[in-house]
């Protein structure tokens, strides 16, 4: 089906999406191309299809699917730093998952110098349009 100019399809993120997930709900992301109709997981297959969409498209979408590769080792090395650069080129586009992950990663260190101050600033960026962002700014304000 054909969009109009400028439109795209949505795509929807649930709470293992996000590696700060409220405890209780599953902090690791759905693993691109793991499970294929009919097929094995095949996580290499998955990271290679994000890493295409991230490097064709820019979506950021695909960008915070690459990072979520990287952090987790899944499908390519663990890297935090490469999980960092791609959830920031995400973020700066707006893209609520990767703004909650990058200020889930100041708030920790991983992957960057401790940052309660940045991690304030990503989730507040994240908040108007995630639940996830809003409950971690009241529960960094709470702790902090």
């Amino acid at each position: 089906e054909a969009h109009a100019a400028g439109e795209r399809d949505e795509v929807e993120y649930e709470e293992q999406d996000v590696i700060c997930a409220p405890r209780g709900a599953r902090d690791k992301p759905r693993r691109d191309g793991e499970h294929g109709e009919g097929g094995e997981a095949d996580p290499k297959r998955g990271y290679i299809f994000a890493m295409m969409a991230a490097k064709t498209s820019a979506a950021p979408h695909a960008e915070f699917s690459v990072g979520n590769h990287y952090y987790h080792g899944v499908g390519t090395g663990q890297s935090y730093d490469k999980a960092i650069a791609w959830w920031r080129r995400a973020a700066e586009k707006g893209f609520a998952p990767a703004q909650v992950n990058m200020g889930t990663a100041y708030r920790d260190g991983t992957g960057v110098e401790k940052s309660l101050s940045q991690a304030r600033t990503w989730y507040a960026m994240a908040s108007s349009s995630s639940p996830i962002a809003s409950s971690m700014l009241k529960e960094l304000d709470r702790k902090y």
